[in-house]
């Protein structure tokens, strides 16, 4: 991994702070063909990219758990380690 800057005013001395793992649907995508076998996903699956609530940052995953999705939808993270995979991952569930 690269040496990590701040973007605002490029200081080498930044910290990881916890956030909630909550936002909002930003965009989405669904895609008919298997990516990588490390996802544990089969076609067709959902990707989304979601605004998180407590920092201007947006990530990525996989949605579980939903039947549709649309824009605006609310989300909630969760990691996980599928048992094919050496790293672990992060998928969006619908909101509660």
């Amino acid at each position: 991994m690269g040496t990590v800057t701040c973007p605002e005013c490029w200081s080498f001395n930044v910290e990881w702070d916890d956030v909630r793992p909550t936002g909002t649907v930003y965009t989405w995508a669904r895609s008919h063909r298997d990516f990588m076998t490390e996802l544990d996903v089969k076609a067709p699956y959902v990707t989304v990219l979601v605004e998180l609530d407590d920092v201007p940052i947006r990530l990525l995953g996989i949605l579980v758990g939903a039947g549709s999705v649309a824009i605006g939808d609310r989300v909630t993270g969760v990691f996980q380690k599928p048992d094919n995979s050496s790293w672990t991952i992060l998928r969006w569930e619908p909101a509660a």
